[in-house]
C-alpha cells in the first residue's frame, strides 16, 4: 500500500525537543520524538486512539519546590546579615547567597526543561496518552488547525467503523504489547493500560450477564 501523507506537524521548543507528527492514508498517525536523550518514533492507527484530545500541564513540581527553597535560603541570609552585620559574617554569607542564587537560576531552568504543556490524545480502552503535542507550536494557527483536523479525522474514522468492540480492544491491547515492546511504553504504563483495557471488558460481560437476567 502506498503512502499518502495527509497532514503534518513539525514542532520545536527553546530547549530543541523536537516532535514530528505524520498524518497518512487517512487512518494512521506517525509520531517522532527527539530529545537529548534519543529519537523515538511509532505508529497509531486512528481507530485507537479516543475522539477529542485535551490539554494537560505537566510541572515539574520537585524543581519548583528546589527553586522556592533556594530563593528562602539566599533571601533568609541576606535578611540575617542585614540583621547581625559583621565583615566575618558577611565572608561567610555572601559567597553562600551566591551560590543558593546559581541553584535557584538552574532550579529555574529544568523547572522549564521539565514542564510542559501539551494536548493530549488518550487510547480509546486503556486511556493512555499515546499523543502527547506541544500546545502552540510551530504557531497557534497553524497548532489549532492541525488539532482540529485530526480530531475530525478521528471522528470519521469511528462513524465509519465496522469492527466490533471486542476486536477494537483486542487490536488495542496488541498495538500497546507492540510500543511496550519498542520502548515507547513502560511496562508500568503498559500493565496500568492493560488493566484498564480488561476491566472494561469485564463490565461489559457483568453488564450482558445482568441483561440476560432481566429477560429471562
Amino acid at each position: 500500500m502506498d503512502k499518502i501523507v495527509n497532514l503534518t506537524c513539525h514542532q520545536i521548543d527553546i530547549f530543541k525537543r523536537e516532535r514530528l507528527f505524520e498524518l497518512f492514508n487517512e487512518k494512521y498517525l506517525r509520531a517522532v520524538k527527539k530529545n537529548s536523550k534519543g529519537k523515538k518514533e511509532f505508529v497509531v492507527e486512528l481507530i485507537s486512539l479516543l475522539p477529542g484530545s485535551v490539554r494537560v500541564l505537566k510541572i515539574a513540581w520537585h524543581w519548583f519546590v528546589a527553586t522556592i527553597g533556594f530563593l528562602l535560603i539566599s533571601t533568609g541570609s541576606v535578611y540575617y546579615l542585614a540583621q547581625h552585620f559583621s565583615l566575618k559574617m558577611a565572608l561567610y554569607l555572601i559567597p553562600a547567597c551566591l551560590v543558593t542564587l546559581l541553584l535557584a537560576v538552574g532550579s529555574v531552568y529544568l523547572l522549564l526543561l521539565k514542564s510542559e504543556r501539551n494536548q493530549v490524545f488518550y487510547t480509546a480502552y486503556g486511556e493512555f496518552p499515546i499523543i502527547e503535542m506541544m500546545v502552540g507550536k510551530p504557531d497557534k494557527k497553524y497548532f489549532d488547525e492541525f488539532v482540529n483536523e485530526l480530531n475530525k479525522k478521528i471522528n470519521k474514522v469511528m462513524e465509519n467503523n465496522t469492527i466490533s468492540v471486542k476486536n477494537l480492544q483486542a487490536g488495542e491491547m496488541k498495538m500497546l504489547r507492540r510500543l511496550s515492546i519498542e520502548g515507547i511504553l513502560s511496562r508500568d504504563e503498559y500493565n496500568n493500560a492493560k488493566t484498564k483495557i480488561f476491566s472494561y471488558i469485564d463490565s461489559q460481560e457483568v453488564g450482558q450477564v445482568a441483561l440476560k437476567d432481566d429477560l429471562h
